[in-house]
């Protein structure tokens, strides 16, 4: 028997080991996902959820699944408001299944991360800003908050922020964790996302890093692009019961790839290629790696468009 959700169901944001989670409401018949028993879709605004078996029925089968909570986010540069538009659009035209824009603050745009909330907004996305703790005044008030009621906007991430080359701006000794607590504190509405970064450090420092933030009161984290499946489930297995946001990117050059592993420090299988098809290839993979933990996908188009990276995949 399939189980048809009431219009204002929600998921439990607790995540559970790979092989079984539950509706929050304690629903026991709740039913469960798996790719190969995809039987009725049901969409609401954040989420997609495929409903299967119930747990009866996985047990008379001998088989266990993970309820699928997977949301998809892409990022977006809002260099300049037409071509904010233009990228909006496009990601409304060709990929119907993403619901959530991740938008970048670089200062030397004049569009804010929080200003580009609201045309997201008019296009139906769930907007998550970026905001850059560098560029944060701990004593004194936010003042992107406004901007963030009028665009409903109810997540933010916090990054800590590169130092700029022109340095033309004002920059602060803020850190990602005291930005992150100033948030709890002055806008407790907000759902705060951190980021996590496989490569700057070793294991057990960014893990501890990560925790910190979540203990300072983040909900759940951003990753930097992955391009390894294997490192990705390393972390997983060291961030269970985490929130997780799979970064991804477009590497297809050369040039791109040494900037990657010279600046980013970023690892890379003895296989990879910098080209499109791989790109593609692995974007694939990490949709197959996040639907099957529960977990969630942050794309980054780099060096090519939206529909050319991800067309078909998403």
């Amino acid at each position: 028997m399939l189980l048809r959700p009431r219009r204002d169901h929600r998921l439990s944001s607790k995540r559970v080991p790979f092989g079984r989670s539950r509706i929050h409401d304690g629903d026991a018949s709740g039913v469960i996902r798996h790719r190969f028993y995809e039987t009725q879709r049901y969409k609401t605004r954040r989420y997609e959820t495929y409903f299967c078996e119930t747990d009866l029925q996985a047990s008379e089968r001998g088989g266990g699944f993970a309820l699928r909570t997977m949301i998809i986010s892409v990022e977006l540069i809002p260099s300049s408001p037409a071509r904010l538009e233009r990228d909006l659009a496009e990601l409304k035209t060709h990929f119907p299944g993403v619901n959530t824009v991740n938008i970048v603050d670089l200062k030397k745009f004049s569009t804010r991360s929080w200003q580009a909330c609201l045309p997201a907004c008019g296009y139906g996305f769930n907007a998550i800003p970026h905001i850059r703790a560098v560029d944060v005044d701990l004593t004194k008030p936010f003042s992107f908050a406004g901007d963030l009621k009028a665009a409903q906007v109810s997540e933010m991430l916090v990054i800590t922020g590169d130092v700029p080359a022109d340095m033309g701006h004002n920059l602060y000794d803020s850190t990602a964790l005291q930005v992150i607590r100033k948030l709890r504190r002055e806008l407790p509405q907000l759902k705060i996302y951190a980021a996590l970064d496989p490569y700057r450090q070793n294991f057990v420092k960014e893990i501890a890093y990560a925790r910190d933030k979540l203990e300072a009161g983040a909900a759940g984290l951003f990753t930097q692009p992955f391009f390894d499946l294997r490192l990705m489930d390393i972390y997983a297995d060291l961030l269970p019961n985490v929130e997780l946001y799979w970064g991804v990117t477009s590497v297809t050059s050369s040039k791109s790839h040494s900037y990657w592993r010279s600046r980013n420090k970023a690892v890379f299988p003895a296989h990879f290629e910098p080209t499109l098809a791989w790109s593609r290839a692995f974007a694939k993979d990490a949709v197959t790696f996040a639907r099957e933990r529960g977990d969630n996908l942050y794309f980054m188009p780099i060096k090519t468009s939206a529909v050319s990276f991800l067309k078909g995949i998403l």
